[in-house]
């Protein structure tokens, strides 16, 4: 349903576009440019900096920060936004009317469907061996994610995305919705760590693996553990 609202939202913005000469177009990238940096300066909100990354994840890549001086970005128009760029649309020109559009119930595909959408899946390497690409068919768990997804939805129903960059999975790219679920995550003690980040935003699956903490001492010099 997010995907279907996105799309809605984005074809409403381009029907209400502002009245400058042009919107949207190509921009330069220079030193010092970041994405949230370039998308407060030209929407006047850095919040819209994930609509660069989308626009241009072909050659930006999988991680936002990778962005190079020289590179020529497209920045779609948002709201009226960016004006005066190269390759901007005109908006010079009245708009028509929007014409009526029959509201009908959207019913989400199942997997197996032809055209069913795709699932992107988030991961890395370095931790073997569970996840790792030196590791046997990937690691333990990419291997039933594999499996499993595979049987599912077939080799088309769905993608996993390396990005060896821990950090950046939790903020943007899974905070942000870029991909829709990472592994392999260790899960807190709930009841013990309720303030814990991954307590309170996380969705977790049921474990496939559980591991003893175990403390081993010497019985000569006991000591106490909690």
């Amino acid at each position: 349903m997010r995907l279907f609202i996105g799309a809605f939202c984005a074809a409403l913005s381009i029907a209400v576009t502002a009245s400058a000469q042009s919107c949207g177009g190509i921009y330069k990238i220079k030193g010092g440019d970041t994405l949230s940096g370039i998308a407060d300066n030209q929407y006047k909100d850095a919040r819209k900096w994930s609509a660069i990354f989308n626009a241009n994840r072909e050659q930006i890549g999988d991680s936002p920060n990778k962005i190079r001086v020289g590179q020529r970005l497209n920045l779609p128009c948002i709201n009226g936004l960016p004006t005066g760029l190269e390759g901007g649309v005109s908006t010079a020109a009245p708009k028509p009317a929007p014409v009526p559009v029959e509201t009908k119930q959207v019913k989400v595909a199942q997997m197996q469907s032809p055209g069913a959408l795709r699932v992107n899946f988030l991961t890395a390497d370095d931790y073997a061996p569970f996840t790792d690409r030196n590791s046997l068919n990937d690691g333990l768990v990419t291997e039933i994610v594999h499996s499993a997804m595979t049987q599912a939805s077939g080799t088309d129903g769905y993608q996993v995305h390396w990005v060896n960059n821990w950090s950046a999975h939790l903020d943007p790219l899974l905070s942000n919705a870029m991909l829709d679920m990472g592994f392999s995550w260790l899960q807190p003690d709930f009841e013990q760590n309720s303030d814990n980040y991954r307590c309170a935003n996380f969705e977790f699956s049921d474990p496939m693996f559980e591991m003893l903490v175990l403390l081993f001492i010497d019985r000569t010099h006991p000591i106490q553990f909690r």
